[in-house]
């Protein structure tokens, strides 16, 4: 009996599609111990210390990198007598993405001090593979999600989201570590969420500004 050329088609596509689903699926597992231990993961470690003080006065900083690196939130806390949590990671996840996360994360009560990077006002830099990084790292990030976040996961999302975990998985699989090593990784925050690793470290080709 012969066969509809888009039976033939669909069927075909439909196999393809479940076995890149299979691979994702098969992956995912070691993506997701990989990008534990990495830069974005530090969302967890935030996240614990904004529950460990909730009831509390606090003072939420929001941001990119820039605020990540630049903020001395254990002064902050002094001057201010508030609990100071760095919430803030990378300007890549996008305006809405960081100030969803900062709403959803503050209570009655607490300051939300928003320090964005300077090209927001202007342009949204916002990556949908950044995001799906930090997501995998902490998928209770996805309740905190609106619909322009949503919006750029699902435009590009899904395909960039199987590249990143075939990305992380063969990474773990070939460096052999459970976790990222070097300098951004999870470990280089502090306790109240600032980047600090780099901190007293002298640079490999220092400048010569003569």
């Amino acid at each position: 009996m012969l066969r509809s050329p888009v039976v033939v088609f669909a069927a075909r596509a439909a196999v393809f599609v479940a076995l890149q689903c299979g691979i994702c699926a098969a992956l995912v597992p070691l993506a997701f111990r990989h990008e534990r231990g990495g830069y974005l993961a530090a969302a967890i470690d935030k996240h614990a210390r904004l529950e460990a003080t909730r009831g509390e006065r606090r003072l939420i900083e929001a941001g990119g990198s820039a605020a990540a690196f630049g903020f001395d939130s254990a002064a902050v806390e002094r001057a201010t007598g508030r609990k100071a949590t760095n919430l803030a990671l990378h300007a890549a996840l996008g305006l809405p993405f960081i100030l969803a996360e900062a709403e959803s994360a503050a209570g009655p009560g607490d300051v939300v001090w928003l320090a964005p990077e300077f090209h927001f006002y202007w342009i949204d830099p916002a990556l949908s593979e950044e995001m799906w990084a930090c997501l995998v790292a902490r998928p209770a990030g996805l309740l905190d999600l609106r619909y322009v976040p949503v919006k750029t996961l699902l435009d590009h999302g899904p395909f960039q989201f199987a590249g990143h975990v075939v990305r992380m998985a063969v990474k773990g699989l070939r460096t052999g570590a459970a976790s990222p090593d070097g300098l951004y990784t999870r470990r280089s925050f502090d306790e109240h969420g600032d980047f600090v690793a780099h901190v007293g470290r002298q640079p490999v080709r220092p400048l010569d500004l003569k």
